[in-house]
C-alpha cells in the first residue's frame, strides 16, 4: 500500500476487530514472527502454487474450524485440458453469488485482464465454464484487436442494484499495474443464464455518459503514445490511449515511448462547489 505497510494495516484492523481472521501472503519471511503480534491465523510465503488458490472447504459454525478438508474447485494452469476452462484457467480473486437459483463464481483468469464466470447448481462443486464477463482493456476472446487501455490484473464481482446487474472491477491508470481505478459496467444475464461480454465504458452506475452540467473537464487524449520499452510492470508494444490527470501538466518519460510528451489537462469548476 502507498501510505501504510501490511503489518501496520493488520495492527489497525486488529485494534478495530479482535475477532477478525488475518492471513498474511508475502515474500518477506523475516516478518513472519511479527504475525504473532496481531494473532494472525497463517503466514503464507510466496511464490505460492496456483492450486492452493482454487480450493474450497466447509467451515464449522464458529467460522474458524474446518468441517471438511480443502479440495480443488476450479482448474488451474497446466491441468485444464478437456474442462472447457482452457485459456481462462483460474488465477485468483473469486467472488460467488446466487442468481436465479444458480451459483455464479467470478474470478480473475490467467490472462489477468479478464473476469470470467463458471456456473453451478452447487456452491462448492461442479462448476462449468461460462465465459468472459469483461476485460479491463476491452479485448474480446477470439476477435482481432489491440488493448484499448494499459492493462494488468483484474478483480471484481457481480452485484444487483435496483434490479440491474453490474460487474464491479478495476482498471489500470497511469500506465502501471499498481495504479487502479474502481469501475462498474452494466451486464445482461440472458434467459439461458449466460452473460455476454460487456463493453468497457466510462458510464459506471450512471446509465449513460456522466452529466456535465455542473463541471467541465477538458483533457487531451493521446492516441499516438507507443510503449516500446517496459514501463513499470506493463509492456504492451501497441498504441493505446493515455488520459492525463486533470489540473496538471504531465510529462511522460521517454523510456515509456519513443519520445517525451508533455500533456496538459485543465479542469474548470462551476457553481463554486468541489467534487
Amino acid at each position: 500500500m502507498r501510505f501504510m505497510d501490511g503489518m501496520t494495516a493488520a495492527q489497525k484492523i486488529r485494534e478495530a476487530d479482535p475477532e477478525v481472521i488475518l492471513i498474511f501472503l508475502t515474500s518477506m519471511a523475516g516478518y513472519a514472527i511479527k504475525g504473532y503480534e496481531v494473532d494472525a491465523l497463517d503466514y503464507i510465503l510466496k511464490p505460492v502454487s496456483y492450486e492452493i488458490f482454487s480450493m474450497v472447504m466447509t467451515l464449522e459454525d464458529d467460522m474458524c474450524t474446518l468441517k471438511t478438508q480443502p479440495r480443488k474447485l476450479l482448474p488451474v494452469l497446466g491441468e485444464s485440458g478437456g474442462t472447457g476452462f482452457e485459456g481462462h484457467e483460474f488465477f485468483e480473486a473469486s467472488s460467488i453469488g446466487k442468481i436465479r437459483g444458480r451459483y455464479y463464481l467470478v474470478y480473475s483468469s490467467v490472462a489477468l485482464h479478464e473476469l470470467c464466470y463458471p456456473v453451478s447448481d452447487h456452491p462448492d462443486r461442479d462448476f462449468r465454464y461460462g465465459g468472459v464477463i469483461m476485460s479491463n482493456c476491452d479485448l474480446f476472446p477470439g476477435k482481432a484487436g489491440t488493448p484499448l487501455n494499459c492493462y494488468g490484473n483484474n478483480h471484481g464481482g457481480l452485484e444487483c442494484i435496483d434490479g440491474i446487474y453490474y460487474i464491479f472491477y478495476h482498471r489500470q491508470t497511469n500506465r502501471t499495474m499498481f495504479s487502479r481505478q474502481g469501475c462498474a459496467e452494466k451486464v445482461e444475464i440472458l434467459e439461458d443464464g449466460s452473460i455476454p461480454q460487456t463493453e468497457l465504458t466510462s458510464c459506471g452506475l450512471n446509465g449513460g455518459a456522466v452529466n456535465g452540467r455542473r463541471y467541465l473537464f477538458r483533457s487531451h487524449l493521446l492516441q499516438s503514445l507507443r510503449q516500446d520499452d517496459p514501463c513499470d510492470l506493463v509492456s504492451l508494444h501497441v498504441p493505446f490511449p493515455f488520459l492525463s490527470y486533470p489540473g496538471q501538466t504531465r510529462l511522460v518519460p521517454g523510456r515509456c515511448g519513443p519520445a517525451a510528451h508533455a500533456v496538459h489537462s485543465q479542469r474548470k469548476r462551476r457553481h463554486g462547489s468541489g467534487i
